[in-house]
């Protein structure tokens, strides 16, 4: 499936200035009778091997492209060092996990958090298949509590349109809670995307910015944020409130107001914050 011809179209149609919905419905009518029904197959991705599902969108964004979020890669290469500890929320399928893996080498932690039952089958399959066994995995949903409730879990993005999305029991738990659990000496890095629920996530993690000062590679997603009862101003106050420093994934300053005003609607992109008494990371 696909070829350089199809590479190339993929490439001028990433380019072309259209609203996220006209994109999803082109997506919809051409990919989705062509992707509709085909198994999984083995890809190679930076020397890992993961399974992609040709009905999911982010599958095929890593088929096509090649890589995935290379720029947010390169920051989590930087700010995880060999032995060091991650914590990646939202975790989704692994591609964030697997990378962190490696980066921390095996004498390093990983610890994925995941709500989705079917994102957490396919995390754990794509770990034992580059026998990552320095990854941990949480079922569930890091948040600023710890208990049981219901919650709305997003089960992928499929090509053609078809919502799989459910209402699940989830148990909740927060950052602090994983890290006394996990008995972790050290946190490196924070990454954390939760489709505008980053404020409760970073709530609960306020004994471990303060003990550890990890840096958080964090979801900028303004309309996601304001579903979820948000705003990034709330989010940006609450993360400079640690003394952190917020700037882009090639680490240059941001203002971090500007640039999530300047957010298109219902899009996202990553930022990062850090405490600027460390050293600036050069890996």
């Amino acid at each position: 499936m696909g070829n350089a011809l199809t590479r190339a179209a993929t490439t001028v149609y990433r380019r072309l200035p259209l609203q996220i919905t006209t994109r999803r419905k082109i997506k919809s009518l051409v990919l989705g009778p062509l992707t509709r029904g085909r198994a999984p197959f083995p890809f190679v991705w930076r020397g890992m091997k993961v399974m992609l599902d040709p009905t999911q969108s982010m599958d095929m964004r890593l088929y096509f492209d090649g890589d995935y979020e290379p720029y947010t890669l390169g920051a989590v290469q930087r700010l995880s060092p060999v032995g060091g500890t991650v914590i990646d929320i939202g975790a989704n399928i692994g591609l964030i996990s697997l990378w962190a893996s490696r980066c921390v080498g095996p004498e390093g932690r990983v610890v994925s958090v995941e709500p989705s039952p079917w994102a957490m089958n396919r995390l754990m399959a794509n770990a034992r298949l580059n026998q990552a066994g320095n990854i941990t995995t949480v079922l569930g949903a890091s948040s600023n509590r710890i208990g049981t409730g219901e919650m709305f879990v997003i089960n992928g993005y499929r090509v053609d349109d078809t919502v799989t999305n459910t209402h699940e029991h989830v148990a909740f738990t927060t950052i602090d809670h994983i890290v006394a659990d996990q008995a972790l000496d050290r946190v490196d890095l924070i990454k954390t995307d939760t489709d505008g629920y980053e404020v409760d996530v970073l709530r609960g993690a306020a004994t471990t910015l303060e003990r550890f000062r990890p840096a958080i590679i964090f979801e900028m997603g303004p309309s996601a944020l304001e579903r979820a009862g948000s705003s990034y101003g709330e989010l940006i106050a609450f993360i400079q409130s640690f003394g952190y420093a917020i700037c882009d994934e090639h680490f240059a300053p941001v203002d971090a107001l500007a640039f999530a005003a300047a957010v298109k609607s219902n899009e996202s992109a990553n930022l990062i914050a850090w405490d600027p008494r460390r050293p600036r990371p050069t890996r």
